[in-house]
């Protein structure tokens, strides 16, 4: 089967992600989504391309798609967004119920764990000098349910 894309869409720039036999790819850096229809790569989006979200950690939560972090314009995002599949853009969970809030990063490992996201390490962005980082050895998670975000104990 031939798959066919709509204007310069390039695979490089996108990473995969499923959901429900669904098949999206979300770019690298920024707001763009697109999903395979048939055998048509779609764009699905109303968003911009913001190259804001470089290096970002990409899951999927309850059928949506989630990004944690991300680099962009010297400063890296300490927020969670998701797809919001009926307005087409990207939204921001808000942690309400958090007394804890990371420091912006980048390049993090993380784990999906029932209503649970644990975040690893990663790195960041100097404050005193932003064209250097520096690696944050922190974990932290967030809870769907709780809409909580806790930095994890020591042991």
């Amino acid at each position: 089967m031939k798959i066919v894309t709509e204007g310069d869409f390039n695979y490089d720039y996108y990473d995969f992600v499923s959901i429900n036999s669904d098949n999206y790819f979300i770019h690298k850096k920024g707001g763009l989504v697109y999903k395979l229809v048939n055998d048509t790569i779609k764009r699905l989006d109303k968003s911009f391309n913001h190259l804001m979200q470089t290096s970002a950690s990409l899951f999927t939560y309850k059928s949506k798609i989630n990004r944690y972090g991300g680099y962009g314009f010297w400063s890296d995002r300490d927020f969670i967004t998701y797809f919001d599949f009926d307005l087409l853009e990207w939204e921001v969970l808000s942690p309400e119920n958090s007394k804890f809030f990371p420091i912006g990063s980048h390049d993090n490992l993380y784990q999906l764990t029932n209503d649970d996201v644990y975040f690893f390490n990663g790195t960041s962005i100097n404050p005193n000098n932003r064209i250097k980082y520096y690696y944050y050895d922190k974990a932290w998670k967030y809870n769907f349910t709780s809409k909580k975000m806790e930095i994890s104990r020591k042991h």
